[in-house]
């Protein structure tokens, strides 16, 4: 059941001020709870699978030793 947004501001007039203070409090709890959800980032590391994936195969162990090893000769 539904209750239409005029009645629902009717009975809150109604409400005293410490009533109305904390349905205010409560409403904004809720809302924000349900915008944290809806802002909720996806799995970051998800997202970044595979990005550093190179297009061909992977250097050996030892050619990477080897290019190190020319880089620090040229150094």
């Amino acid at each position: 059941m539904t209750i239409p947004y005029p009645a629902v501001v009717e009975n809150i007039k109604q409400l005293t001020l410490e009533e109305q203070l904390s349905l205010l409090e409560t409403l904004s709890r809720l809302i924000r709870g349900t915008l944290r959800q809806e802002a909720k980032p996806t799995n970051s590391r998800a997202n970044l699978r595979g990005i550093l994936k190179p297009d061909g195969a992977l250097p050996s162990e030892e050619a990477l030793k080897d290019a190190y090893a020319d880089y620090l000769i040229e150094k």
